[in-house]
């Protein structure tokens, strides 16, 4: 094949998987809200999961020479709940503190224990990018 064909045919490929990523995504979600969602809840250790999101993300991390600043509390931290939907949320934030973070910038990443609805919370913070990120 030309190359100019075979450039044209990888990025066709590259949008079909972003596609069907988030189609699947949006049954993932769709089965979550639903009564039959609860099926998929089992207990998630947070902090494993979160590690998993890191170590992902450090060739990304090393290759734009940011630092990341990362609390998390002493002792086990689970919940109940969905582990793919949870990773993807995890993924989400992370990915866009990189992308959005200029080259040697902080990103900030806490797990901790709030009272309230939530038990857990995850704060992910871009310090240098305030106009395009923010934290979740």
């Amino acid at each position: 094949l030309p190359l100019e064909l075979k450039a044209r045919l990888d990025a066709s490929v590259d949008h079909l998987d972003v596609l069907a990523e988030m189609f699947n995504n949006i049954l993932t979600i769709s089965k979550a809200e639903s009564q039959s969602g609860t099926d998929l809840f089992e207990p998630v250790d947070m902090k494993e999961l979160f590690a998993k999101v890191l170590d992902f993300y450090a060739p990304m991390i090393e290759e734009k020479q940011v630092q990341l600043l990362m609390q998390v509390p002493p002792g086990e931290v689970t919940v109940q709940g969905d582990r793919q939907l949870l990773g993807q949320a995890f993924l989400n934030l992370i990915d866009n503190a990189i992308k959005y973070t200029p080259k040697q910038g902080v990103i900030s990443a806490e797990l901790r224990l709030e009272k309230g609805e939530w038990p857990w919370q995850l704060l992910i913070q871009a310090a240098e990018c305030l106009q395009k990120c923010w934290t979740r």
